[in-house]
């Protein structure tokens, strides 16, 4: 059909890294909870969770793009060379990444989690309030703006 499919952030915006993720992350406390957990487990089998995220999300060869970012240096030379496409993991890290996956992310009332959407309805909340505190009270010297 002529379409490709576009993946971004497959470290998840830092929750799939030993770094975990920004304090502003919109994730829920329970997505945040197992990633902490599948990284934990895989630093203490000496494995980088970022690479099983990598490779994980590599490995799908119908997706034509992926869209990344990075906090540091380190994080994007890293990401760098474990998105290489033509990497393999270790017979260790694919044990690992087979663990963490049923362990940590097969947990179907996690699978239906999601921060999609969330700052945007944020965004929206917050415009909604100021605009009906301008309604209630127009010659107030308040800076509604965002």
């Amino acid at each position: 059909n002529n379409i490709g499919l576009l993946n971004a952030s497959p470290l998840s915006m830092g929750l799939l890294t030993n770094h975990g993720p920004p304090d502003w992350h919109p994730a829920t406390q329970e997505i945040r909870e197992a990633c902490k957990h599948a990284a934990s487990f895989c630093r203490s089998k000496s494995v980088d969770i970022s690479k099983l995220a990598m490779y994980f999300t590599l490995s799908f060869e119908l997706v034509a793009t992926t869209l990344v970012s990075f906090a540091t240096k380190e994080i994007a030379d890293q990401s760098i060379e474990f998105g290489r496409c033509d990497f393999e993991l270790s017979s260790k890290e694919q044990d690992v990444l087979s663990h963490i996956m049923k362990t940590y992310f097969s947990d179907s009332s996690l699978s239906s989690k999601t921060w999609d959407n969330e700052e945007l309805t944020s965004y929206w909340i917050e415009l909604g309030k100021r605009m009906v505190l301008r309604e209630m009270y127009p010659s107030s010297s308040h800076d509604y703006e965002l």
